[in-house]
């Protein structure tokens, strides 16, 4: 088994596809936001909404719903 070097670690990962996520929901004052489409979900601060995976046809698959 041979070692990883990072030159190979980061070819690979360029090469694997990430995954797209978007972001819907309210704010503090109950108003609805314009939907956050990322590759780094756990970067935003969530108050009230949730979280969608979005698929290579265009539908999106719920992850998970934040409540506070």
């Amino acid at each position: 088994m041979s070692i990883k070097t990072y030159k190979q670690y980061q070819k690979e990962e360029l090469n694997t596809k990430k995954k797209k996520y978007v972001i819907t929901g309210t704010d503090r004052n109950g108003k609805r936001f314009n939907p956050i489409h990322t590759n780094t979900p756990q970067h935003y601060n969530i108050w009230k909404g949730s979280l969608w995976e979005l698929k290579e046809n265009g539908n999106r698959k719920l992850v998970k719903r934040y409540y506070n």
